[in-house]
Order: C-alpha cells, then structure tokens, then sequence
C-alpha cells in the first residue's frame, strides 16, 4: 500500500498546521460538542461549497484528536484519510463497478495505512492476511475491508475516531457505498465518524442522512468562514516585509474578493508570494489564480456528466448572472417564467404564494442548489453563486475542453425580459395589459405606493432593480441576439407617452439619473435615456417606414416606394420625431449626450438630429457636451455640421426578390451608394456581407441597384420592380 498524501507526519507537523487561529471555532460550535461529549457513536457531517475550508478544518480535528504537534501518538487515536478532489476523475474504464471498487479500495488502503503509522505492533496481527491475498490486496475492496474491520477491533480502544475529508470526492457510486460501509463500523464499538463533503445528491440522499446517530455543521450557513478567511490573509501578509498601509490596503481587498472562499485566497495568496507586483497587486486579484480554473473545470465536467435537468441549468445561470443573492421566492418566480410553466398562474399571484406553496419552493430550489455540483450555496434566505470568477468559465464559449457551455446573452435577456413584464402586471393599466388585452392586475396593486407594494410583491424590488442591467449586458454581449420579434418591448406600457409604468420604476430603480424620465416622454427618449442601442435602431427605423410589426407582402412596399420617391431625404416627419424636445426641452441628442451614451449620440447623430437645438436652458447638445467633459461625444458633435442631410434610416432604400416574396432593408450607419454603382462592391459601395451583418438574409443572387439623385429629392429604383412603377 502506498502511503497517503497527507498522513500521520504531516498532521503532527506544526508547519503544516492551518494559518494562526483559523478553524479554532469549531471547537465551540454546539454541534461539535454533541458530537465530542457523546457517549455512544456519533456520526458529524462538515457540508459546504467548494472552497470553504472543509480540508482545513478536517486537519484542525485531526490535530486535536491526535494531541497537537507535539508527536506520534501512542495507541491508535484517530483513522483517517484525506481524499483528493481528481480521486473520481484520474481512472479510466467503462466498467462504473470496477471503477467504484479501485475508488473505494484506496480509501479503505488509505485507512488501514493511517492505522498501522499509530501502531506497528498491529501489523503483525493482520500480516497473514495481507501476505495471503499478495499484490490483489491492494484492488480488493472487500478484502481490505475485511482486513481494516478486523485491525479496528484489535485496537484495544475505548473511543476510536475515523476521519474522512472529501468523501464527495470519489463520485456518486462510490461515495454512497464508502458512506454505508464506515457506518456499519459503529456496530463493532464506541466509533465517532467525522466527514467532510459538499452537499450534492449523492450525498444527501444516501444513509448518512437517514443515519439517527447524524449531526451536521453547514459552512454555507455560518460567517465563521468569512472570519477565518480573514485571519488567514492577515496572518499571511503579516509575514511579508510589507509596510502596513500596503498590508492593510491588500488586506481589505483580498477579502472582500474572496468572498468567504478559503480556496480563491490561498491560491491568490501563493501567486501574490511568488511576484513582485507589491503596490500593483490590483491587477493580479482581477484575474482568475492560477489553478482555480482546473477546479472549475471538474466541477462542470461532474455536473454534465450527471446530465442536469433544465431548471438545474436554468437556475445556475440566472443566480450566476443576478446582481445579488436571490431569495427563494424571486427564484421561484424567475424559473416559473423562464421555462415558461404555468404562466397564468405567475400573472395572478403577484403577491407571493400561501406558506405551504413557498416551503415547497424552497425545497424544490434547495434541491437544484444541490444538483449544481458545487456551483451554487443556499443560506437560509438566498442562493447565490459559489464564486464570482466561475462567471466568466461558466460562458466561455470558446473553451477548450470541449465541456458545453451557457449562453450568457440569451439568459440575461430572458431575465431583463420577466422583469420587464413584471414591472407591467404590477402597475400597468388594469384596463389593459401590454398586449392591449383586458388587463389581469388587481387594480388594488396598481395603487398601492411603490415601496409599499415591495413589500407584498415577491419579485418586484428585484424587477425594478435590475431589468434595465440585464437589458443593457445582453446588448453589449451581441446586439444582434437582443432582437426577438417575440419580445416587441417598444409595445409595452414602458415606452408610451404616459408615465404610468415609468414613475413606481423610477422610485424603485435605484438609480436618480432616471427620474430624467418622469413625466410625458416620446419612445426615442425613453430608450435614449436607458441606453438600450437596440431600441434606438428600431425606433428610427419604425420613424422611416411606419410601424410595421412584420414584413408587410410585396404589393404594400411598392406602394409605399411610390409614394417615398416624391418625398424630399429630409423627411419633416423624421426630422421631427427625431429632434423632438420634452418637457424639459431636451431632444433625445440632449439625453445622449448628458447620460454620456456615446454609441447612441453616434446613431442619431447620423440619423440626422440637429445638434444646434437649444433646451429649455438654452443649452444645445455641444454645449451641454463641454460643460460635462463628455470629450468623445464632444468630437462627434463637433463633426455634425447643423442643417446637414446625413445618411438616414428613411435615405435609401434597397430592395431585393427571395424566392417568394420582396423584402425591403434599411441600411442605418453604412457608407452610401455612389451615383455610378450598378451593383454592391467592396470599394465604394456596399456588400452581401454588409447586409448579412445587419441580420438580414441575403439570397445567392441581388439585382443591380440603380440610385438617381437630383438635388435633394431621390429615387432608388430596384431593378426587378421597374416595370411596376
């Protein structure tokens, strides 16, 4: 047998001893002192997430059990085995029952090692069964067993303590039968078992949790953990030759980046002890520490192969994505919504659910916190994400162990989008709903006062919080998956005139700069304001042909190209909507430019607004650009000559035949057609390509496009419908 990594050397060695007073606690816990002062077998479970310090605290018992540092102990005090995170992933086989017995039969060999280290004289008891079994021994989980049941008798104690770190470590299977097996050795005397694991299924729905004699400590549910973290980076950076400003300064950092994870601080700790950085050590704690990663990657690889059900996925990426622990409540909402079940039911009960419903929703969101393998840790009011840096490697699209992966945009859309709706059944016209049915709100929540109705509503506070983020994250990751034809949020109550949604919103957002918003505003102020870019590209669009919701037949747009070519490019309805002033004389240039969103002073700016109209403080956008130090969109402006006919949404117009019916573009942002182009080029023109970015479809073939221009009067003529004009 191969000695363990960690063994009886290693625990009585007090420069292995865990970092000043950490893990001391335990010690004063009452759940440790049941399990200590017991006078029959007990049985103590230590459960937490990764990274919360089980291995720490595991050696903080063993030591004292044994007697502290001060040497071996004579006699057989304490069986122990420490098991390795990669013990269910470093064998290869398709046999799952061979694997699970060469699984066990290590623990079992680590075991009896621990024993035959405290006293040699027993080997000589168990020698004729180790020399008759030879080399097979070492595989042979029931002959090992049989071997460790008979040298535990044989230990003439009165107490014998066994000491299992990591048994989640080996897998479902195997976990499950070591699980049963260390509980039958209660049978054979007075035998105190303490182990250590994460709360996964396999875990908690074996025999420990149905063993009487079970007491459990959950690190998930103590801030003794956070403290320890802290005594452990202090006392760390307390023994570099650093001054204390630094000291102090790091120290403070590191811990509120570790977030009560033992594991995230030490590895930090190590990379910070092996460089020079110092006062720069800002740059090293943004990034991930070395070999966390190879953590997280086992952690995902033993959650896939379980094959998660959906809520499971669902779950991990929204707590993942949230902006704070969620409670069980919002969660249950959220999942309700999100897959899409029982809708009607979400609509009518805003106002939470009766005691039993949510304590069954708590179960349910317990038992998915637990199916994340880790991923996730439960309080008794929230869930939240186990560590921020496993956001970042759960959505990494391009990662290269071949491991699937989340989609981050369509998850923050999809949750911006429930909350958006929420906001919509809480205060939305009871008269109607957003889709100009007969509204499904109480008219009684509807009045209520804003921060009175959080009280009562289970995911409003969260909603009103958070959808705009959400909104504006899945637009930065692709603004291209933003748009769903499903989800027209310029159809909502939110985007009218009337501030009946906009003004509880304001209240509860958070966020002053929005009470910009109060009162009557035009839809292009509104999205200008939230800074949702999408929504300006649609908006300015919807200006230029209309408000068609879906592509209108090929009859209806020749019409409507007979009628746009009489039109001068400097259409006064466009012109209008896009410079329109609200009460407070801004234009949606004004908003843009004071709430510093560059991209979209971009877009109207080339949209064709006026950056020389004054406010109702006789501000124009370029002054109100210098006065803020907005120097990007000072540059912007200043190339925006007043008067000038830019390149619109309602400028040109291009048209081309797929195989059934005719679909008009409208180019926004590209450089325009020479007089000369007879076709799309790459020099001076445009391209299929170009096209194809703006989430158009572009067919194999595109007819030649013929521009006339005179003056300011134009006509684009697609050359398949020329006979029809």
């Amino acid at each position: 047998m191969s000695p363990p990594g960690i063994n009886l050397d290693s625990l009585c060695d007090e420069h292995n001893l865990p970092v000043a007073d950490t893990g001391k606690w335990i010690f004063e816990e009452v759940e440790y002192k049941r399990w200590q002062e017991s006078k029959g077998s007990k049985v103590l479970w230590l459960c937490g997430g990764p990274g919360t310090g089980k291995t720490m605290l595991a050696k903080r018992v063993a030591t004292k059990i044994l007697g502290g540092p001060s040497g071996p102990p004579k006699g057989v005090k304490l069986i122990f085995c420490f098991i390795p995170l990669e013990a269910h992933t470093d064998l290869q086989s398709t046999d799952e029952d061979q694997l699970s017995q060469i699984r066990l039969a290590k623990v079992v060999g680590g075991l009896l090692h621990s024993i035959l280290e405290q006293d040699e004289n027993l080997f000589n008891r168990c020698k004729a069964e180790l020399e008759r079994k030879g080399e097979t021994l070492s595989n042979n989980t029931s002959s090992l067993w049989k071997v460790l049941e008979s040298t535990i008798r044989d230990c003439q104690a009165d107490l014998v303590y066994i000491l299992i770190d990591g048994v989640d470590g080996l897998g479902g299977k195997s976990s499950g039968d070591l699980i049963e097996r260390i509980l039958r050795l209660m049978k054979i005397g007075t035998v105190k078992i303490f182990l250590t694991s994460r709360d996964v299924p396999y875990i908690s729905n074996s025999a420990l949790t149905k063993s009487p004699e079970l007491i459990r400590i959950d690190l998930d549910s103590t801030n003794f953990v956070k403290m320890d973290v802290e005594v452990f980076v202090k006392g760390k950076l307390n023994s570099w030759g650093w001054d204390v400003e630094l000291r102090e300064r790091a120290a403070g950092a590191l811990v509120e980046k570790a977030e009560g994870i033992f594991l995230w601080a030490s590895l930090v700790i190590n990379s910070l002890q092996g460089s020079s950085l110092g006062p720069d050590f800002d740059d090293l704690i943004t990034k991930p520490p070395l070999g966390l990663e190879a953590v997280y990657r086992k952690m995902l690889h033993s959650l896939f192969s379980r094959k998660p059900s959906s809520a499971v996925l669902n779950l991990i990426q929204s707590v993942a994505l949230a902006l704070r622990p969620l409670t069980f409540s919002e969660l249950d909402y959220l999942l309700e919504c999100i897959e899409e079940k029982a809708r009607a039911r979400s609509r009518f009960s805003l106002t939470g659910a009766c005691s039993k419903i949510q304590l069954e929703a708590e179960e349910k969101i317990r038992m998915y916190v637990k199916s994340s393998m880790g991923f996730l840790r439960a309080t008794e009011t929230t869930v939240s994400l186990v560590h921020h840096t496993i956001i970042p490697y759960l959505f990494d699209a391009n990662g290269n162990d071949a491991l699937p992966r989340l989609s981050r945009s369509e998850t923050e859309r999809a949750i911006s989008w429930v909350c958006f709706q929420y906001l919509h059944d809480v205060f939305g016209d009871r008269k109607r709903d957003h889709k100009g049915e007969p509204g499904k709100t109480s008219h009684e929540l509807a009045r209520k006062p804003p921060r009175e109705a959080v009280g009562q509503q289970r995911f409003l506070r969260y909603a009103a919080e958070s959808w705009l983020i959400h909104a504006r994250r899945s637009i930065e990751i692709s603004e291209e998956d933003f748009y769903d034809p499903a989800q027209n949020w310029l159809q909502h109550q939110f985007f009218e005139t009337r501030d009946i949604i906009r003004k509880p919103w304001i209240e509860l957002c958070g966020d002053s700069r929005m009470e910009i918003l109060a009162g009557e505003q035009t839809p292009l102020h509104i999205a200008v304001c939230l800074g949702l870019v999408t929504l300006v590209h649609q908006i300015l669009s919807d200006l230029t042909w209309g408000t068609y919701r879906t592509w209108p037949p090929p009859q209806h747009i020749v019409a409507k190209l007979k009628a746009r070519v009489k039109e001068f490019a400097g259409d006064r309805t466009y012109r209008k909507e896009i410079n329109r002033k609200n009460s407070s004389g801004n234009t949606p240039l004004h908003l843009a430019t004071e709430l510093d969103h560059t991209e979209i002073v971009k877009c109207l700016v080339r949209g064709g607004a006026n950056p020389a109209i004054k406010n109702n403080d006789q501000m124009t956008a370029l002054k109100l650009a210098e006065k803020l130090g907005r120097r990007d969109i000072l540059e912007i402006l200043k190339k925006a000559s007043p008067g000038k006919v830019n390149v619109r949404y309602n400028t040109w117009w291009f048209f081309y035949i797929s195989s059934d019916q005719l679909i008009s573009i409208s180019l926004y942002g590209l450089k325009m057609v020479p007089c000369s182009a007879m076709s799309f080029d790459n020099s001076g023109g445009f391209n299929a390509n170009v096209i194809s970015d703006y989430g158009v479809q572009v067919p194999s073939y595109i007819p030649g496009i013929w521009p006339f221009i005179t003056g300011l009067c134009f006509e684009i003529i697609a050359k398949n419908l020329y006979s029809n004009l």
